[in-house]
């Protein structure tokens, strides 16, 4: 949590000292994160394409060698290669995209500058109208 909450943490002091607003920092750090993330997405998405291309094949590979696991796995593999497909390469995204989304949250709530603030007084609104 230290890692990945620190420097968002700072990036988000950063902006609430340019700002003065602790509402219009959240939106602007919220934008910035949506643009960093757009790559990992985009990623994402292209695999989810290709293995939606290559579900038939696949579902064939498994009704053939229903009762030989190994040869299953082994033609499951030569399947991959030959669509150039890593099984894992959406999954990385979806887990560096999932654990940026929480992190935020974690790093507003042991930042110093909103320690005053109780955790369930975080809303947007309350921020706009402590933000003077």
């Amino acid at each position: 949590m230290y890692i990945l909450g620190y420097p968002l943490g700072l990036i988000m002091r950063l902006l609430y000292n340019l700002l003065h607003s602790y509402g219009w920092s959240l939106i602007l750090f919220t934008l910035l994160i949506k643009l960093v993330m757009v790559p990992l997405s985009i990623k994402q998405q292209k695999s989810s394409a290709k293995i939606a291309a290559i579900q038939p094949q696949m579902q064939e590979i498994q009704k053939m060698y229903a009762k030989n696991q190994q040869k299953m796995n082994e033609e499951m593999q030569k399947l991959y290669e030959r669509e150039k497909y890593n099984p894992a390469g959406g999954c990385l995204p979806m887990l560096i995209t999932a654990s940026i989304r929480r992190r935020p949250q974690s790093s507003l709530r042991y930042r110093q500058i909103l320690r005053h603030i109780p955790p369930w007084e975080l809303t947007l609104s309350t921020q706009f109208s402590r933000s003077t």
